[in-house]
């Protein structure tokens, strides 16, 4: 909608909002008294986060030439998984047990990483704007050539 409005920008304008709104649910769910509210809340996030996602991947077709659009989202999608599975579990490891020193303080520690991150993501997203829509108006511009 808002590309063909003429905001070339405006899949990662959608992707800081997304990140932004689900930071909310991802720091509140695990301080609920209840497992059932963490896990709507996280169910919440997981909902929202969808929105990244889908938009993620559209926006790297948007940049991509045609013959490697597949290869490159294949990358992306390695990359992504590859450093959530390494890093995710292991940084809340580490957080409960080196700053907490507490097995019981895991819901703090799953707290506050998406407090940190959520906003460092979206500030990415944010500072990748720029580069982003010149890629846009180039691939705009490569395929008016073609």
């Amino acid at each position: 909608f808002f590309m063909r409005r003429g905001h070339p920008g405006a899949n990662l304008h959608i992707m800081t909002w997304v990140t932004l709104v689900k930071v909310a649910p991802l720091v509140i769910g695990p301080l609920m008294p209840t497992a059932t509210g963490a896990l709507v809340l996280m169910g919440i996030a997981t909902f929202i986060g969808q929105g990244t996602n889908s938009v993620a991947l559209a926006s790297l077709q948007d940049i991509t030439p045609s013959r490697l659009r597949g290869q490159m989202t294949a990358l992306m999608l390695m990359c992504v998984t590859t450093l959530g599975m390494a890093l995710g579990s292991s940084v809340i490891a580490a957080m409960t047990q080196f700053i907490f020193h507490d097995d019981g303080a895991l819901r703090y520690s799953l707290a506050i990483l998406p407090a940190i991150v959520g906003p460092l993501v979206a500030l990415m997203f944010v500072l990748a704007r720029k580069p982003y829509r010149n890629a846009m108006i180039e691939m705009g511009e490569w395929n008016e050539k073609k």
